[in-house]
């Protein structure tokens, strides 16, 4: 019987028979980071909780990019209307409680916070003292970006801890302490509830009162008075 014959009866040809596997491949086979793969399946589940997790940071630090916004009273135009501020505190919807002064070291959020609707305007002298703070902040920020050039980034981040923070003693026997940094109300002595701060500019109706509008918004709105010269009678400006 021939050989060809053999292999029929085996049920396969001989070409198949005898068919053998190179030693370097059967090694590198049997090594489990060379063979195992790991299922698309499980890699998008991967992706797509990575992206979650970047739009959800995204989502949280929006509104925490600066502390400073706009410029500084003394670099307005000399003809324009002197800038009325009042700041403001909310009081329905705290940032957090029973948290020490000021804790930068505090639990991170995992869920975004709820924005304040009422808000209640600081007296006229905790106003007039947080923005004086607020303007040497603002000016010494501007002094210092102008020797880096024009292009350097603001020196005090809202959610930077390690930037030195100014505190301004308000309300009654001031128990309570205005961060300018971090724009929160917090009380001194005791832990209690944290409230937001806002910078006042530029307003919007909200039924019969009127609310500040967030400080990002109101910056490129006094930009835009500034660029236009809105307080200019029409045949004052200049094309």
């Amino acid at each position: 019987m021939s050989t060809q014959d053999e292999g029929a009866l085996n049920g396969k040809p001989k070409s198949e028979e005898y068919q053998e596997t190179p030693y370097w491949s059967s090694a590198l086979s049997s090594i489990g980071i060379w063979n195992t793969a790991k299922p698309s399946a499980i890699q998008s589940e991967e992706e797509a909780a990575e992206e979650a997790n970047a739009l959800k940071s995204k989502t949280l630090t929006d509104h925490l990019t600066t502390a400073f916004y706009g410029q500084s009273s003394r670099s307005y135009p000399k003809e324009c209307p002197f800038l009325e501020v009042r700041w403001f505190h909310a009081v329905d919807v705290p940032k957090r409680t029973t948290l020490s002064a000021f804790n930068v070291k505090c639990a991170s959020e995992t869920k975004a916070p709820v924005k304040p609707k009422k808000f209640s305007a600081f007296s006229t002298a905790d106003s007039r003292r947080i923005e004086l703070q607020y303007q040497s902040l603002i000016e010494a920020d501007e002094e210092r970006r102008s020797r880096k050039g024009s292009k350097a980034s603001p020196q005090c981040s809202a959610s930077d801890s390690t930037s030195k923070d100014t505190c301004v003693p308000v309300n009654e026997d001031f128990l309570f302490d205005v961060s300018i940094k971090r724009r929160e109300l917090c009380p001194v002595y005791w832990l209690g509830p944290v409230y937001e701060v806002r910078r006042g500019t530029w307003f919007f109706q909200d039924g019969s009162s009127l609310r500040p509008c967030e400080e990002n918004l109101a910056a490129q709105l006094e930009e835009g008075y500034l660029k236009m010269k809105a307080w200019s009678e029409p045949g004052e400006l200049r094309i």
